[in-house]
């Protein structure tokens, strides 16, 4: 099952740009006119799972697929041991987002795939399954990502060898601890990928100036400076 996307054609290679659990394609999609991301095709998923509270819906998520679930993301602690858990919405969001890239004939080794909090870890599981395709992304742009499913991650992140890699985290995130950020960044160091971490005095989100050294990693990307 493919997914529904927003798009924006730039004229340029791909950049795929996942939004957060809680929202939708419309909070990441004004991104894509945003200085250097605006000359990328961007294309801009929905995340399948509809979240609904109190009779309306709130927004969607990549995982978890199942209500009850979706509950514990909402009031309870499923988020607090990320990295213990493997959850099969992970796995499927990835194989529907790589659905849709196929059916959009995008090409992959020129693509960047971008995310923010749970959409950069849908990113990175998805170069994670290219890359066992013998096929993979460009680079990755992980915005406030966590490590999950460590102990696949961790045993497959040699595929990512060499792969440049923007990660940015806020200091005083209180969404995803900077600690998930920072073993997400291990993990990331220890595959061998070509990692730029910026770390921000904020919370849980993207700001002026993430999205300024995220523009000069798409320029070393594309000039081949990282």
């Amino acid at each position: 099952m493919s997914v529904d996307f927003r798009e924006h054609d730039g004229g340029g290679p791909p950049l795929v740009l996942l939004h957060g659990f809680g929202a939708s394609a419309a909070d990441l999609y004004p991104l894509s006119t945003h200085s250097c991301i605006g000359r990328y095709r961007t294309v801009v998923p929905e995340a399948p799972k509809l979240i609904r509270f109190d009779g309306r819906i709130v927004g969607r998520a990549w995982f978890p697929r199942d209500d009850a679930g979706i509950e514990r993301a909402l009031f309870g602690g499923y988020f607090d041991n990320l990295r213990e858990i493997d959850p099969p919405g992970l796995s499927e969001s990835s194989a529907e987002l790589l659905e849709t890239i196929d059916a959009l004939e995008l090409d992959t080794d020129d693509a960047v795939f971008a995310g923010f909090s749970q959409g950069a870890m849908v990113a990175l599981e998805t170069a994670l399954a290219l890359a066992t395709q013998g096929r993979r992304p460009k680079a990755l742009i992980l915005f406030s990502g966590a490590l999950i499913a460590g102990g696949r991650w961790s045993r497959n992140m040699h595929l990512l060898s060499g792969l440049p890699v923007f990660q940015s985290h806020g200091r005083f995130d209180t969404v995803l601890a900077p600690k998930h950020g920072g073993d997400l960044g291990r993990e990331l160091d220890r595959g061998g990928c070509r990692r730029r971490f910026f770390e921000f005095d904020g919370s849980h989100g993207i700001p002026e100036e993430v999205l300024s050294e995220c523009c000069s990693f798409l320029s070393d990307v594309e000039t081949g400076v990282v």
